[in-house]
């Protein structure tokens, strides 16, 4: 990455905001992308580590939000963010599956400390925004005596066309769009999918942290299935088509299948925030993961801990299928 340059200062709502200009090379492209840093002009807390949105602008993929980006920047910045944004200049290669590597190496420069060097970071608040979308934070859509579900969401201002959504839940149960995760993940499904114009939304996993590999029921079905409902009833004030995919790998995997495979199973509906809103979901992309604890492999790790719990598999064997 190029050197910084401070280019000017400037003063709104009477505070002084800083501009900073370089360059960025982009796997992706193999060209220097031009690289503007601009500070947040909302209330800050002296000494905290700011949240950050990567602004992608002029990508190759059509652009489906109509919102003008000085408008989505403004209010980013704002709303607290630190606000990087990089033009592609409609670069062919900036788009799916090539703008993949710059995804990754975004997160992994954050991760490694060789970017953004000058700043303290807040490593749970990174996102990428493609231009058009904007970002609502903190969406709930269960609540239960100890614990507050919310979910991320990335989607397209005002979109030309209604828009489908991902909805994908967090590999890390901690925090939702924690960057070590998604750097050790390689994960960029949800910023891949808000770049070729469909909401997004990163939910909390049903399962408090730490995570210790079990996936109770009928809890993780009944909030799972919350989160889907939320995301389709904020969605029809935002522009969406009501059209909801859950995606997941790892932990996140077993949610997306249950999503895709209870869908005639009425005992999981009517919880959350949006107990009379549809949950049926329109497919489902499902990756690595356990998916059926009768079929596992012999020297599964997981097998003593699962039987610690539920008993030894061949007398409990329904409470295993459950």
């Amino acid at each position: 990455m190029g050197a910084w340059r401070q280019l000017s200062f400037l003063i709104l709502a009477g505070l002084t905001v800083s501009i900073y200009g370089a360059t960025w090379t982009s796997p992706a492209t193999q060209q220097s992308l031009e690289f503007t840093t601009l500070d947040p002009t909302g209330v800050l807390t002296p000494g905290a580590p700011v949240p950050v949105v990567f602004y992608l602008e002029n990508l190759a993929a059509p652009r489906v939000g109509t919102d003008a980006d000085e408008a989505i920047i403004r209010d980013l910045r704002a709303a607290g963010y630190l606000v990087v944004v990089l033009d592609y200049a409609h670069h062919p290669l900036a788009r799916s599956p090539t703008l993949e590597k710059d995804l990754v190496a975004l997160r992994r420069q954050l991760q490694q400390k060789t970017l953004l060097t000058s700043r303290s970071i807040d490593p749970a608040q990174v996102f990428i925004v493609p231009a058009g979308h904007r970002l609502r934070r903190d969406v709930v859509y269960y609540r239960d005596p100890t614990r507050t579900l919310a979910f991320d969401l990335i989607y397209p201002s005002h979109p030309a066309n209604p828009a489908g959504a991902v909805l994908e839940f967090s590999c890390d149960n901690a925090n939702r769009m924690g960057n070590f995760s998604l750097d050790f993940c390689t994960d960029t499904i949800l910023p891949i999918a808000a770049s070729e114009g469909l909401a997004v939304a990163m939910a909390d996993h049903p399962v408090a942290a730490p995570y210790q590999g079990l996936d109770t029921m009928p809890d993780c079905a009944r909030k799972s299935k919350a989160a889907v409902r939320t995301l389709r009833a904020v969605g029809s004030s935002l522009g969406l088509n009501g059209r909801i995919v859950p995606v997941g790998f790892s932990r996140g995997s077993g949610m997306a299948l249950l999503l895709a495979t209870t869908m005639d199973h009425p005992e999981f509906d009517g919880f959350g925030e949006h107990p009379g809103t549809d949950c049926q979901v329109q497919g489902a992309v499902v990756m690595s993961g356990r998916f059926t604890y009768l079929d596992l492999l012999p020297n599964d790790k997981m097998i003593p801990r699962y039987e610690k719990v539920w008993g030894p598999r061949a007398e409990q064997t329904a409470v295993w299928r459950a």
